[in-house]
């Protein structure tokens, strides 16, 4: 099994701003299951 409990990820894009492209993921994946994580436009991956 694989999980993962309040994952954030931040970029900053500026000298002092900074983007949440994750906040807060939390997620279970047990032996067997294909799990993928697909975005607004269509891209994604695979976990």
């Amino acid at each position: 099994m694989i999980c993962f409990d309040q994952v954030c990820k931040s970029f900053c894009v500026a000298r002092h701003t900074k983007v949440a492209a994750v906040k807060g993921l939390s997620l279970s994946v047990v032996l067997g299951e294909v799990f993928g994580c697909i975005g607004p436009n269509g891209a994604g991956k695979f976990l």
